[in-house]
């Protein structure tokens, strides 16, 4: 099984403002990249998750499929919500 991949970001340098400017121009770009990733069928579809219930916590020892589901489409909600997704 190969390891996680961890994202990295850029390391402070200089002055904290041009730094932190940098920082989230990276994270747009890498959200821009997730949600192209993401929407490569037609235009028209979107992720649209129903029947679910809003959940943000999970416990990953004791987790049914319910319970992933439920986390899973709050997260796609949220990403939707915020036009980070279609």
């Amino acid at each position: 099984m190969s390891a996680p991949i961890r994202p990295t970001l850029p390391r402070p340098q200089g002055d904290m403002e041009e730094w932190a400017s940098l920082l989230v121009d990276e994270l747009e770009n890498e959200f821009e990249r997730i949600s192209q990733a993401a929407n490569t069928a037609d235009p028209n579809d979107s992720f649209a998750p129903t029947n679910f219930t809003q959940t943000k916590a999970l416990n990953a020892g004791t987790a049914n499929t319910a319970a992933v589901a439920n986390v899973l489409a709050t997260l796609i909600e949220a990403l939707r919500n915020k036009g980070l997704l279609a």
